[in-house]
């Protein structure tokens, strides 16, 4: 098989009928952006009105109802509707599942090839491969447009491997910053330290940890790639203020008052550096609970991490940061174990649980628990209030741990529970 592609010489009509392909194929590329957008607002038109008409309610009467009466006929249509709610939770349950461990989720991969295989179709049938790139560098330009650089403070978290970053902020960027909590920004250093123009095709997602009035936070692990070892020098030996590019700011979960609006029970489950995303995330819902009478018992916190030292960046001795609270809870897994203890304490089959005891230090304004969470006990008592409540379950840490809480929290579905599930992983 020959090369595909060759030199054409066309005449002035074949010339003309290309560009008007040319222009139709990229007029519907950017039409096909829309069409996730517009489903989606009509999967929740749908839904809310749904549930506005009851039509997942099934009434039951105590007499004997008549085959082919009224009653009859709405109590099997209510039977049906809650069926196709109950097998629609199911597929949802599905697709939010992996499609392999350590391979992103099922709905991610699909959205990615339908996304892939529709634009190869438009950038190859009778057009050429023009279109793909044009679409690149217009993505390229855009992102680099949103990209700022300026000089950043650098801190080490002490007795730990975590790094905290202030990053100044413009008011206009900043507001986009307060709009949702747990959005997330890609990192570089330009590749000419004094050339506020220049950018580096090497960039890291960091979470945003806090937003002030005028600044932004960073917290992230130092390890052995490039970017974080370089952030880690200049916090030891520079001491300076390097420049740093942001692009962002990306993603961030629901706003705080749809998802309290639209459930019943919230749990956010953190484990170490995962705190960044769910911290965030229960301070705004925090402040949007307490608008409620008795609306913060709605809100429980688990926060496993090595030791006290890692929590340091998100307390301040002048804050009692949990004491507000008695459903925040939180849990040093170092006291029993070696080495990475995070990601050793959910990796392994048939490990025994630590006994919990009450540690000696204060994080927040609360006392820590020594040893691992059990995520059976806390998905369990969750779900134990009420069988009607819907659940929102968010997750940030290991995939190990986030794998276990989804088997825990799964076996609710199964039982019909509805159940809102976000995981925020490390990596994909």
């Amino acid at each position: 098989m020959g090369w595909p592609y060759h030199f054409l010489d066309l005449t002035p009509d074949e010339k003309s009928h290309r560009q008007e392909l040319l222009s139709q194929y990229a007029f519907i590329s950017q039409l096909s952006v829309l069409i996730p957008i517009f489903g989606y607002g009509i999967y929740r038109l749908c839904a809310w009105l749904f549930v506005r008409k009851g039509a997942f309610d099934v009434a039951y009467s105590a007499l004997r109802e008549l085959p082919g009466s009224t009653e009859s006929t709405r109590k099997s249509k209510g039977v049906s509707f809650k069926a196709i709610a109950r097998r629609w939770r199911a597929l949802q349950w599905w697709l939010n599942g992996e499609i392999a461990p350590n391979w992103g989720l099922r709905e991610r991969w699909i959205a990615a090839i339908v996304c892939t295989i529709w634009l190869l179709v438009l950038c190859f049938v009778q057009t050429g491969h023009a279109e793909a790139l044009a679409l690149f560098i217009i993505d390229r330009v855009l992102r680099y447009m949103d990209t700022v650089t300026e000089p950043a403070i650098l801190e080490r978290v002490p007795d730990t491997e975590l790094l905290k970053i202030w990053y100044p902020m413009t008011s206009t960027k900043l507001v986009r910053f307060q709009l949702k909590p747990g959005q997330h920004v890609y990192l570089s250093m330009p590749s000419k330290p004094t050339c506020t123009g220049s950018k580096s095709l090497l960039s890291n997602p960091f979470t945003v940890s806090d937003v002030t009035a005028s600044e932004i936070a960073l917290v992230l692990r130092a390890r052995r790639g490039p970017t974080t070892q370089t952030l880690r020098t200049h916090a030891d030996r520079f001491k300076t203020h390097p420049l740093i590019s942001l692009e962002g700011p990306y993603g961030g979960f629901l706003p705080v008052a749809e998802l309290a609006s639209s459930v019943d029970r919230i749990l956010l489950v953190a484990a170490g550096i995962g705190a960044t995303f769910i911290l965030p995330i229960y301070r705004a819902l925090q402040e949007q609970l307490e608008l409620e009478a008795g609306g913060s018992d709605r809100l429980n916190l688990t926060w496993a991490l090595r030791s006290a030292a890692e929590a340091d960046w998100a307390t301040d001795s002048e804050k009692q940061t949990f004491a507000q609270s008695s459903n925040a809870h939180i849990y040093l897994t170092r006291h029993h174990r070696r080495g990475n203890a995070l990601e050793n304490a959910f990796n392994g089959e048939g490990m025994e649980m630590d006994e919990l005891r009450e540690s000696d230090e204060t994080i927040g304004g609360v006392k820590p628990l020594a040893g691992r969470p059990d995520l059976k006990d806390i998905v369990d008592e969750t779900f134990s209030y009420h069988v009607d409540e819907r659940v929102a379950v968010i997750f940030c840490g290991p995939q190990g741990m986030g794998r276990e809480l989804r088997n825990h929290v799964g076996k609710w579905v199964a039982r019909g529970r509805a159940v809102v599930w976000h995981q925020e992983s490390f990596g994909w």
